[in-house]
């Protein structure tokens, strides 16, 4: 099963992410996780790349594991933790740039319906469609 990793500045931003995601899918045990945050008990505002890398660890799967984020440097945190891994780990971690509230909500259905990672990756950047169509503010 492909495994979710959400990495936000705010550790309460990613566990709330991914507990909106687990409710609103069929199925409660996805394996979504949760990285953010700094400081003993991760209140700060900040990422980590330690924190990152372990709950990446934690997520791996052979399905795949997709990490959502919130701002340029969980980008660059996240990028920096899956450099860490080992080749093999690394070659099932993808770094997505969707809306880690919607993309996780997208992503989070299809790994419960048994998607393929790519299947859950394309859902998961498909996530502001909906909303960019009832809004209808794409237009510049």
């Amino acid at each position: 099963m492909v495994s979710l990793v959400l990495v936000s500045h705010s550790r309460a931003l990613a566990q709330a992410a991914a507990e909106l995601a687990r409710k609103v899918s069929p199925k409660s045990d996805i394996p979504i996780f949760a990285a953010g945050g700094t400081g003993t008990d991760r209140s700060e505002l900040g990422t980590d790349v330690i924190d990152i890398l372990e709950t990446i660890q934690k997520a791996y799967s052979e399905s795949g594991v997709l990490i959502l984020m919130d701002l340029g440097s969980a980008v660059i945190s996240s990028r920096a933790a899956v450099e860490m891994l080992d080749e093999k780990e690394a070659a099932k971690v993808v770094l997505c740039s969707a809306p880690i509230v919607e993309g996780a909500v997208g992503a989070a259905v299809q790994i419960a319906a048994g998607a393929t990672f790519d299947e859950v990756k394309e859902e998961a950047l498909n996530g502001l469609v909906g909303k960019q169509a009832e809004i209808g503010d794409t237009e510049f």
